[in-house]
């Protein structure tokens, strides 16, 4: 197996950094391509045509705040992750359902490295995983980095 793409579905917490770093080091040695993909959704009752006022008057809709403000987190978050072989690093913001978005972006990658929270018991049950439905649907492998901090 050739590795030349790798896909890092990434939320801006500690374990997306991990899996960021990890992946870079992957992408160094296997001279590897990296796209860092965030997906942002809204509850069902929230619509993300819904218009907000952003400032004295002015309207705009959520979903255009939200792309905004998850741009301005990508890059705060690209740029705090030390990358010493300066390896390129693409970047997508996409509204979806999660893990059907990132299951759907990974068809055309070669590896999936993500992180994970480490949740564990009710909170793992009620909140479920995004990592574990990437994994069992996945049809690339899935590397899971867990962070030293559960949440």
């Amino acid at each position: 197996m050739k590795l030349e793409r790798i896909l890092v579905p990434v939320d801006f917490s500690q374990g997306s950094q991990a899996a960021l770093e990890y992946a870079l080091g992957l992408a160094g040695r296997f001279e590897a391509r990296i796209d860092v993909l965030h997906v942002w959704f809204t509850p069902a009752y929230i619509s993300p045509a819904m218009a907000v006022e952003v400032a004295r008057g002015e309207v705009e809709t959520l979903e255009l705040v939200a792309q905004r403000e998850a741009e301005q987190q990508m890059r705060t978050f690209i740029e705090g992750v030390p990358n010493p072989e300066q390896v390129p690093i693409a970047v997508r913001i996409e509204y979806g359902y999660e893990p059907k978005t990132i299951i759907e972006a990974a068809k055309s990658y070669d590896l999936v490295v993500m992180g994970t929270h480490g949740r564990s018991g009710l909170s793992h049950f009620f909140i479920g995983s995004i990592a574990e439905k990437v994994i069992r649907q996945a049809t690339c492998p899935v590397l899971c980095i867990r962070s030293g901090s559960q949440q």
